[in-house]
């Protein structure tokens, strides 16, 4: 569900194995599953990522889900 949503607002998509590295390199962070929806990571290991709060990504990934859940589906 959360690729298509990324596809629709055409944010790219890349299914792969990521590292540490990546992930600490990162712009934003997420983890999502069907209990959570979209949940931010701001730090990794005491290490910020990115900016250390959620970002426009993640903002709108997760705003989709809501609505999704909600009924207000796009």
């Amino acid at each position: 569900m959360i690729v298509e949503f990324a596809e629709m607002r055409s944010i790219p998509v890349e299914k792969r194995m990521l590292s540490i590295e990546d992930l600490l390199g990162a712009d934003e962070v997420f983890l999502t599953n069907s209990s959570w929806g979209v949940l931010p990571v701001a730090a990794i290991e005491a290490h910020a990522v990115g900016a250390g709060k959620p970002g426009d990504v993640t903002i709108a990934l997760r705003e989709a889900i809501t609505r999704s859940i909600s009924g207000e589906i796009e």
